[in-house]
């Protein structure tokens, strides 16, 4: 079973989580320390009330799209009305999980 939709999902919530706040992200920590050096300083707040909600919006993006783009022919394949077929899905993530944890030392 593949475990590309966690990857994706760990990939995108890291990248799109720290550009909710100004410490959140490298880029944002140096982008203020010199817009204050200029004379322009941002505030925690004042970059929160803009940023926040945009990084909301683009994590909802991000979730849809690792719902309906990556994840979808896994979530078909499971949602199968065959109890059979949904209890080969659920044996097949176990053993793909208890492997790669053998072989890694990680779940992902």
């Amino acid at each position: 079973m593949s475990i590309t939709p966690l990857w994706w999902a760990l990939s995108l919530g890291a990248c799109l989580g720290g550009n909710g706040t100004i410490i959140g992200a490298s880029a944002n920590v140096i982008v203020s320390g010199i817009s204050a050096r200029e004379g322009h300083p941002i505030t925690f707040l004042g970059y929160m009330k803009v940023a926040f909600p945009l990084m909301l919006l683009s994590i909802a993006i991000c979730t849809v799209y690792c719902i309906y783009v990556i994840s979808r022919p896994i979530l078909l394949l499971c949602c199968n009305s065959n109890a059979e077929l949904q209890h080969f899905c659920i044996f097949s993530l176990n053993q793909a999980l208890r492997e790669r944890y053998r072989v890694t030392g990680f779940f992902l």
